[in-house]
């Protein structure tokens, strides 16, 4: 997204035998690489959960870790400007006609002035695919930069992962979808997920 404020952090920190490190920035925080005293260590030896990495195996003590990651912030702004792209998509999928406020941040339509549990899920799931497929571009803009430079690292794990959670997200937008459809217009699953229901306009 073209208001999204990204940059790319370059940090040193000791280890201190344990398997934790902490960064100095929290937050959406894409993890490039890390070394470990100058061995690159494998994207699956470490988990990242908001700037704490966890290690499977703790580094020495005293150990030099050099890590590069991206920081990603989105202001409310931005966020309210996925949910009200999120609800179009939404609507269109379930031909759904939205009044969308864009002053008050209020989304309703036609039929009865609610929008139910079920679409509202619909909503944030779509937003989340949104932004993971934002900073999935970003992280692989980041990897492209990091090749062409003078240190090669491979970072198609790094990536991958960002691939596995909007695959994730992609499926159970797509299962709460069919659900959804269901309970609009009725109709039955078949083999595959697909389903029966009438379409807009019929």
């Amino acid at each position: 997204m073209g208001g999204d404020s990204l940059s790319v952090v370059r940090e040193t920190i000791t280890a201190d035998g344990t398997v934790l490190l902490e960064l100095s920035n929290d937050g959406n925080i894409i993890i490039t690489s890390i070394t470990d005293d100058g061995t690159l260590v494998d994207s699956a030896e470490y988990s990242n959960d908001g700037g704490l990495v966890t290690f499977t195996t703790a580094p020495e003590e005293a150990s030099e870790m050099f890590v590069i990651y991206q920081q990603s912030t989105y202001t409310d702004d931005e966020i309210i400007a996925f949910l009200e792209d999120s609800a179009r998509i939404v609507g269109a999928d379930l031909c759904i006609e939205w009044v969308v406020d864009t002053d008050n941040h209020l989304i309703t339509h036609d039929d009865d002035g609610v929008v139910d549990a079920l679409v509202e899920q619909l909503i944030i799931f779509a937003t989340a695919m949104t932004i993971f497929n934002d900073r999935a571009n970003a992280a692989a803009g980041e990897a492209i930069l990091i090749k062409d430079g003078d240190t090669t690292i491979d970072t198609s794990k790094t990536s991958g992962a960002l691939s596995k959670r909007i695959e994730s997200f992609t499926k159970q937008y797509g299962d709460m979808l069919v659900r959804a459809q269901l309970k609009r217009f009725g109709g039955h699953v078949t083999e595959g997920g697909d389903n029966d229901h009438k379409h807009c306009g019929e």
